[in-house]
């Protein structure tokens, strides 16, 4: 493989959930600076405010990078890197809400799903760099 792959989120919701959470900042501004709010009010803002900040958070550091000998997976938290030669299985999960895609590794479970842009890509460079057969 000539240089690594980076998967990332879909730009469409990643810049959706930032949107969500600016404007949810301008309506708790507003809220606590017109006068009469209650505390509910507030507290709500606060919560949907919260809400996107921890989805926006999510969806930005989300992502699969493939390189020449495996991927690493990284998230909010951590990275994980694993190598094709750890991989064992790949399941597809196709629902009502999109597909869902489960890969099986030694390191546990990598689990990504049709909100990431180009995940048919992706699902087919896993399975023919590990080598494996598609299950469903």
């Amino acid at each position: 493989m000539a240089g690594a792959r980076v998967y990332r989120t879909r730009l469409v919701l990643r810049l959706a959930a930032g949107l969500a959470a600016v404007l949810w900042a301008v309506a708790l501004v507003l809220v606590v600076v017109l006068p009469g709010a209650q505390l509910r009010t507030v507290a709500s803002a606060c919560a949907f405010l919260l809400l996107f900040l921890v989805a926006s958070a999510v969806y930005d550091r989300s992502a699969i990078t493939v390189t020449g000998d495996g991927i690493v997976v990284s998230g909010v938290w951590r990275r994980t890197r694993v190598r094709f030669d750890e991989i064992s299985q790949v399941e597809i999960h196709p629902t009502l809400a999109g597909t869902l895609y489960q890969v099986r590794t030694r390191r546990g479970p990598v689990r990504f799903s049709s909100l990431f842009a180009r995940h048919r890509e992706l699902c087919a460079l896993l399975i023919q760099e590990s080598a494996l057969l598609r299950t469903a």
